[in-house]
């Protein structure tokens, strides 16, 4: 019997002598029409499931580009980020970089803060528990599938915060912190008539005890 060869479009592939196209698997892509076998990506970069270009960050890197500029780039031509590998960069120390992490959505982790999506600088939080990061779930957590930036974005971090809502660095400065705290290292307070106390590093509700404490 003769063996029946599929002509499988670019993304997925087909072996010799199977009737049915397979997907490519993440981190994997095929080019053109009739390959037998997948490509794995360029070091540094990755793709989505079926793909036939390499357009996202592998794990353990991030864009540095912003994500608007990397839309416009692919948009002139799709093997942009192929021919520009040293766009996704070692990811900074203490953060964490997820597959297709971009600098928007890098993953700070708790007790750290950062002043703008648009740095890779992560300051110490002082006070304890005060910064809670965007570090949302462990990629284990979801079934051994590993989230993405784009899905860590769009569940936001533990405070409830999504890109869409953290657009302006005022914004953002209150992004990783936990209820009742915004600013730099989450060391300012949401309620008008709450402060910081630098001695316990807590925002309290204002009193006259307070103020006779804050004077002595």
């Amino acid at each position: 019997r003769l063996a029946v060869w599929v002509i499988c479009q670019g993304g997925p592939f087909s072996s010799g002598g199977t009737t049915n196209c397979t997907a490519c698997p993440r981190g994997e892509y095929t080019e053109v029409a009739g390959q037998q076998r997948c490509s794995p990506c360029p070091y540094r970069l990755s793709a989505a499931p079926s793909s036939t270009e390499c357009d996202a960050c592998a794990p353990g890197f991030f864009l540095q580009l912003r994500q608007a500029d990397l839309l416009k780039g692919l948009a002139d031509d799709p093997r942009f980020l192929m021919k520009n590998p040293s766009l996704c960069v070692t990811c900074p120390a203490r953060a964490r970089c997820r597959w297709n992490t971009t600098l928007e959505t890098l993953q700070v982790p708790a007790n750290f803060w950062r002043d703008s999506l648009f740095t890779t600088d992560l300051r110490v939080c002082t006070g304890a528990g005060n910064c809670e990061g965007n570090d949302v779930q462990d990629d284990a957590a979801v079934g051994g599938n590993q989230l993405d930036g784009t899905e860590v974005a769009s569940r936001g971090g533990p405070s409830g915060h999504t890109l869409q809502e953290v657009e302006t660095s005022a914004n953002v400065t209150g992004m990783y912190c936990k209820e009742g705290h915004r600013g730099p290292r989450c060391e300012a307070c949401t309620k008008p008539n709450d402060y910081f106390n630098g001695l316990t590093c807590t925002c309290l509700l204002y009193t006259s005890d307070a103020a006779d404490e804050e004077d002595s």
